[in-house]
């Protein structure tokens, strides 16, 4: 019985520790800006994507399509800012509930157990993460 461990590639390490790849990415590119009020909220318009990436790639039950979900989200991120039609929140706000309805019409936010809750008391939304799948 061979014990060895499947060989990796260095492309592999790195496809697999996107988190870590995106979040040196995002620090590297705030270096310069951070401490401005525009380098600040451009971090931040910056940083919504992420959960809206995780939001499409559970709904597509595909880890794997990570990559090509961030650079979908990135174009359209560069081109709204780039040209000032309307801002970067209101757009990804839109897909945001778009994909929450894809969900739910397929029955997939129920089934994953996305949204519990929604009716409580003091009017919050209590929502619990896991992956599907």
């Amino acid at each position: 019985m061979d014990n060895t461990a499947p060989s990796r590639t260095r492309l592999t390490v790195v496809l697999r520790r996107w988190p870590t790849a995106l979040a040196a990415g995002i620090a590297f590119l705030s270096l310069g800006g951070g401490g401005s009020d525009q380098g600040v909220a451009a971090l931040g318009n910056a940083l919504m994507l992420l959960p809206l990436l995780y939001l499409i790639v559970a709904k597509l039950r595909r880890r794997q399509a990570s990559w090509p979900v961030l650079a979908a989200l990135v174009v359209p991120f560069v081109l709204l800012r780039a040209l000032d039609v309307m801002p970067p929140s209101a757009f990804f706000s839109a897909v945001a509930l778009a994909v929450l309805v894809w969900g739910a019409v397929d029955g997939q936010v129920a089934q994953a157990g996305a949204v519990q809750d929604a009716g409580s008391g003091d009017g919050r939304i209590r929502a619990r993460s896991r992956w599907p799948g």
